[in-house]
């Protein structure tokens, strides 16, 4: 029997292949928790913080993060073209995640100032309307975080369009705020990934910084390429400077972390880069 949590089939925000891609994550996500609390109850150590606690608390953010970056799809959806005499309407565009369900409010604003609506522009995507949640239950500050004005922030980057679609682009977490400006990380990503071989692969995270807020720190699994010659390579494309990490942090790995679902593990991604740059500064 189906786990009715998994069953999309009866959500519009899903056509058949988004729930293709969202369920098989979730499921396994609830496996590896699953494997983790057998695991635990298996063992003859006592339980610790460290031992016990943790592994769950960590399951449980990944499960709820995965399912938080699609719950908001609700809001939105493609249809069928409508065409009544001479007059036609357009309900799907490929690319996009269709148009705001009727009573659904959408916008876009700048990530930085806030500033908006902007169309055909990337952004903040903003939404309101009568299926928006109250809140986190108990925690009032998470609350305040996602909203604006009575505007749920989403923490997607997307552009609404001429025709009212919605393109989702990427997620604001993966964008970092350097000297004022927001640097994507997939693009640098897809820079780096064009310098290094094929079949070797790349990710960017951020560490603070005191003189710009963050910097940029990226991993790659070439052993062949020096993280100077990857440097001098990523210096003669046309990225911007500001988006250049620094040669100290290109920094060749054995591996990438990833999930159980294959996928990069960006809070492990996260947590290597931090670990990485205390390690750095008591040098």
């Amino acid at each position: 029997m189906q786990n009715p949590l998994l069953d999309f089939s009866a959500l519009p925000r899903f056509s058949s292949i988004r729930a293709a891609h969202v369920a098989p994550a979730i499921e396994s996500l609830m496996a590896e928790g699953n494997a983790t609390v057998e695991r635990l109850a298996a063992s003859d150590a006592p339980p610790t913080w460290e031992s016990f606690v943790e592994p769950l608390d960590d399951a449980n953010e990944r499960l709820s993060r995965a399912w938080s970056q699609v719950s908001h799809l609700n809001a939105v959806m493609n249809a069928p073209d409508v065409r009544d005499r001479n007059e036609k309407q357009r309900g799907t565009r490929h690319g996009s995640v269709g148009h705001p369900l009727p009573g659904v409010s959408v916008k876009v604003v700048d990530p930085v100032t806030g500033e908006g609506p902007l169309f055909d522009q990337e952004g903040l995507l903003l939404v309101k309307g009568p299926n928006r949640m109250l809140g986190y239950l108990g925690e009032p500050e998470k609350t305040a975080d996602v909203f604006r004005d009575g505007w749920y922030v989403t923490g997607d980057i997307a552009a609404v369009d001429e025709a009212g679609f919605i393109r989702i682009t990427d997620r604001l977490s993966r964008f970092s705020k350097i000297g004022g400006e927001m640097v994507p990380h997939m693009k640098v990503e897809e820079e780096i990934q064009a310098a290094i071989s094929p079949e070797h692969t790349c990710v960017v995270t951020a560490v603070p910084d005191d003189a710009k807020g963050e910097r940029l720190v990226a991993f790659y699994t070439d052993p062949a390429l020096t993280p100077q010659v990857l440097w001098e390579r990523l210096c003669q494309t046309e990225m911007p400077r500001l988006w250049l990490p620094k040669r100290e942090d290109l920094q060749m790995v054995d591996a990438i972390p990833t999930l159980g679902t294959g996928k990069v593990d960006l809070r492990a991604v996260r947590q290597l880069a931090a670990a990485r740059a205390v390690t750095a500064a008591q040098r």
